[in-house]
């Protein structure tokens, strides 16, 4: 009797793979013979899932953002008041700072690159879920100036703006010298004044 392949879980498997190898050697070195090798498959066994190293990273990238779009969305989240929420929010991408660096290591080589043009259908993915990460961000605020906890003549969008970059730049700080760089420390410092600026 042949046996049953989970393909699903297979391409999971190979993604995880890729994702360690891309952030060992840079997305832009690392061929499909390395993920293969470091998969412990033959080469025909990665193209039977994935043609390419930006199929493989395309997929890899959908599914971290859709999680994390999801995870934003949480239902339990919505009894919540609004500056919960942003706390909630601010400290979960934080922990998934910590947990994922590989994915986000490769994320900001990507960044970079897009910066010259390449990767222009990632750069698509990344911009339609920025999007929404940056709505949602927003919509918090105003239910906070709705019901008066936050200045009412701030201005929602910006401030999801300034709070989403924020996290972009603690991200690479920690990221260039995961070692020495306290990520929890600079954090809470900057939510506190950002809370304070924000608060009515």
């Amino acid at each position: 009797m042949p046996k049953i392949v989970d393909h699903a879980l297979r391409r999971k498997e190979m993604a995880e793979v890729a994702i360690k190898t891309f952030a060992e050697y840079g997305f832009a070195k690392t061929t499909m013979q390395m993920i293969a090798d470091k998969a412990e498959i033959a080469k025909g066994s990665l193209y039977k899932y994935f043609k390419t190293k930006e199929e493989l990273l395309t997929f890899i990238t959908i599914h971290f953002l859709q999680r994390f779009i999801e995870n934003f969305n949480n239902s339990h989240l919505n009894d919540l008041e609004p500056l919960d929420k942003i706390k909630t929010h601010f400290y979960s991408v934080i922990e998934a700072i910590e947990l994922h660096q590989d994915h986000f290591s490769v994320y900001l080589e990507i960044w970079m690159q897009n910066l010259s043009g390449f990767y222009e259908e990632l750069k698509s993915i990344f911009e339609n879920y920025m999007d929404q990460y940056r709505n949602l961000t927003a919509n918090i605020i105003k239910e906070g100036q709705q019901k008066g906890y936050f200045k009412k003549n701030a201005d929602s969008y910006s401030l999801a703006v300034y709070l989403i970059a924020s996290l972009d730049g603690l991200l690479f700080h920690y990221l260039y010298n995961t070692e020495t760089f306290d990520l929890k420390k600079v954090a809470d410092h900057f939510f506190k004044i950002f809370c304070a600026g924000l608060l009515e």
